[in-house]
């Protein structure tokens, strides 16, 4: 507030007492509406311009990233060992987890070698593919995307 509106407008005077001290406490005894004050909300901005509006600020939480299932298909010709080397090295698993997803592929056609974001998946996937290519080995590896209404695994 300008040094000039403070000087045209009436204060009022109070007296305040507080644990035994007295003090003067000067307020406006007739605040003009949509000024600013010193002691406003942060979270009600306000403004001096009657033209202006100001919108409230709303509260944006971030979803957490959709999270893909890295498959690793079964196929008659690649070994189960690559398949080991391929959960172990790419997909951080230990020996017997890597058997035991190894068997699950080789049972049931399939397993979820993991759960991760969209482009963690991606590159689990290609990484796959290069190494089976590489090696000569026609391992399928896929990613999907993870349904709502599975229950976690």
């Amino acid at each position: 507030m300008a040094l000039e509106t403070l000087l045209e407008t009436p204060q009022k005077h109070e007296h305040q007492r507080t644990a035994g001290h007295l003090s003067l406490v000067t307020r406006n005894a007739n605040p003009r509406p949509n000024s600013p004050s010193l002691m406003s909300s942060p979270r009600r901005p306000q403004t001096t311009d009657p033209d202006q509006v100001v919108l409230a600020e709303k509260k944006v939480r971030a979803r957490p990233p959709r999270m893909f299932r890295v498959v690793i298909h079964n196929d008659d010709y690649t070994t189960m060992e690559f398949v080991v080397f391929v959960l172990q090295s790419i997909f951080s698993k230990t020996e017997t987890e890597a058997v035991r997803l190894m068997l699950a592929v080789h049972n049931d056609g399939s397993a979820v070698a993991g759960v991760y974001p969209r482009s963690i998946a991606e590159t689990k996937v290609a990484e796959s593919q290069a190494a089976a290519e590489q090696h000569g080995m026609p391992l399928l590896v896929t990613s999907e995307p993870e349904s709502d209404d599975d229950p976690a695994e």
